[in-house]
């Protein structure tokens, strides 16, 4: 398990470096491997992190469908279409990553605090290959340092959800719905948008 994710993080920064479609293959395989061994491993435990809670799914489908049409009915017709993809990736694989695979390991070793604080480094070093690309181009100063703050500030806020709710089903609806606007934030705001997109 772990060296799946290990491979999917490597063969992701580098994919970043080299753009060669193998490596985004190899990043894409191991990451969709290791969740599916985390949700399989976490169903046959009854982990109580993944113990079904019918209502927080139903409130996080509604989000999706209502966002869905309401990105229709405004036009934005790809990123109504992306919704589903964004509900699977980047949030249902970070939310089982971090929060969920990562956390809970530091949690068996070390008070929560520093658990959710080493948890949301990890987050935000894992968001660093964005700041790569492009020698750098896209997130320049200041907006490099601003986006690295707020990966940190989000990763804190899902990694505080998941311990207080004891489930990753309130921190993945936080962490879709936040994702769900930002097309909504980058009209009302496109400086703001700019600095925290990957987040």
């Amino acid at each position: 398990m772990s060296f799946l994710l290990v491979l999917y993080v490597i063969s992701g920064y580098l994919f970043i470096i080299f753009n060669l479609i193998l490596l985004f293959m190899i990043s894409l395989l191991s990451g969709a491997f290791s969740v599916i061994f985390l949700v399989v491993h976490a169903m046959s435990t009854r982990d109580k992190l993944f113990m079904m809670h019918w209502q927080l799914v139903m409130f996080l489908l509604l989000i999706m469908v209502g966002s869905a049409l309401i990105y229709y009915a405004l036009g934005y017709i790809v990123w109504a279409e992306s919704l589903l993809l964004v509900i699977l990736y980047p949030v249902a694989t970070e939310e089982i990553f971090f929060r969920y695979y990562i956390q809970q390991i530091l949690l068996k070793e070390i008070n929560p605090v520093s658990a959710i604080i080493i948890q949301s480094s990890c987050y935000s070093m894992y968001y660093t290959r964005f700041l790569i690309i492009d020698n750098g181009r896209a997130f320049p100063f200041p907006y490099n340092i601003i986006m690295l703050i707020s990966i940190f500030g989000m990763g804190t806020f899902y990694g505080v959800l998941t311990y207080l709710f004891k489930n990753i089903y309130v921190s993945s609806i936080v962490h879709f719905t936040i994702w769900t606007l930002f097309p909504l934030i980058s009209i009302i705001s496109p400086g703001i948008a700019s600095s925290i997109i990957p987040s």
